[in-house]
């Protein structure tokens, strides 16, 4: 039974923790879903036969510039590696944020899935 009881003091300091920094989660996920409708917009569609679903990571600081951009999850086809790339420079820039959204950069993984239609 003691050892019960450090193990739930310890697991209510982690909870507890440092002040929060992340941002109001409402804003975030209000703000998630702007980005989501903007980039489904400017969704490059490749010429190709090809389908598949490509992940890119990126940041965006709180102007809604991206600062960074990787593929991290290829679909194994270069035409829709470049596609989801040039779809999210055309996106770019980004809406701004607040900082009820985030005081820092937000870094982002988006699936892009490509189907023939």
């Amino acid at each position: 039974a003691v050892a019960q009881e450090e193990q739930l003091s310890a697991e209510e300091k982690r909870a507890s923790g440092a002040a929060q920094t992340g941002g109001d989660a409402t804003q975030k996920r209000l703000y998630f879903g702007k980005l989501a409708k903007h980039l489904e917009r400017k969704k490059v569609n490749p010429r190709t036969r090809r389908k598949g679903t490509v992940v890119v990571r990126f940041t965006i600081d709180p102007t809604g510039a991206v600062t960074s951009s990787e593929v991290v999850t290829s679909s194994g086809h270069k035409a829709l590696d470049d596609a989801a790339i040039a779809s999210l420079k055309r996106a770019s820039p980004f809406p701004s944020y607040s900082q009820s959204v985030s005081t820092e950069p937000l870094v982002l993984s988006v699936p892009f899935r490509f189907t023939v239609r």
